[in-house]
C-alpha cells in the first residue's frame, strides 16, 4: 500500500501487464456524505476494484460484491448498518445512493467487516465500497493502496517481483509499505489441510 501514493490507474495497468498472471487490486478511501434524496449520513467509502474481495473477504448478506470487470457501471456495496440507516432495511439491493456527485446502484449488502481495512478504519463509521475508476481517474480520490497476488509465489519472490516492476516504471518504492504473505498463506493452507497456494 502507498502512504504517499503517486500511483494512478495507468501505473496499475502497467504493473498488471508486467506481472504476468498476477491479480491486482487497489483502493482509495473517501470519507464523506453518502445517501439518498431523503437521508444522508457520513461514511468511510472505499472506491476500489472488484478484485478487492480477493484480499479482503466480505460476508455478503444480500446480493454480491462489486463486479470484477470494469464495465463502467456504478455499483455499491453497503455494510448492513449503513443500509438500515439509509433505507430502513438491510436488503437494499437495487436501490441507489449518491456519493461525491455520482449515483451508485447497490449490488450487495455485507456485514460490518473485520478485514485489514476494516480494522484500520474501525472508528465506528458506516462503510461502503463503490466502483472507483471514475472517482480516481477524475482526481476526486487518490489511490491509497495496491495489492497483488502473484502466481507460483515463494517467500521473497513476489515481493521482489513487485518492487522490480515498480522500479522499471520509475515509481518510488521507498514511499510504499510492502508485505509478502506467501509463507503465511502456505502455513494457513497446511493448517487447514488445503493444497498449498501456488
Amino acid at each position: 500500500s502507498g502512504a504517499q501514493g503517486g500511483i494512478d490507474l495507468d501505473d496499475i495497468a502497467e504493473a498488471r501487464s508486467q506481472l504476468e498472471g498476477a491479480r491486482l487490486s487497489w483502493w482509495a478511501l473517501g470519507r464523506g456524505t453518502i445517501g439518498t434524496d431523503d437521508r444522508n449520513t457520513t461514511a468511510d467509502v472505499y472506491a476500489t476494484t472488484g478484485a478487492f474481495q480477493d484480499f479482503h473477504h466480505m460476508d455478503m448478506l444480500y446480493g454480491s460484491f462489486l463486479p470484477r470487470a470494469g464495465n463502467g457501471s456504478n455499483a455499491a456495496v453497503l455494510n448492513s448498518d449503513l443500509a438500515y440507516r439509509l433505507f430502513g432495511t438491510e436488503n437494499a439491493v437495487g436501490l441507489e445512493v449518491s456519493f461525491m456527485g455520482r449515483t451508485f446502484q447497490v449490488c450487495g449488502v455485507c456485514r460490518a467487516d473485520d478485514s485489514l481495512l476494516g480494522l484500520m478504519s474501525g472508528n465506528g463509521q458506516f462503510r461502503a465500497y463503490v466502483t472507483g475508476d471514475d472517482l480516481v481517474s477524475t482526481g476526486q480520490l487518490s489511490v491509497g493502496g495496491v495489492e497483488a497476488l502473484l502466481p507460483r509465489g515463494a517467500p521473497g519472490e513476489a515481493l521482489q517481483a513487485l518492487k522490480t516492476a515498480m522500479q522499471d516504471q520509475g515509481l518510488p518504492v521507498g514511499a510504499m509499505l510492502f508485505e509478502d504473505s506467501t509463507e503465511q498463506r502456505r502455513l494457513d493452507g497446511e493448517a487447514a489441510a488445503l493444497p498449498p497456494v501456488a
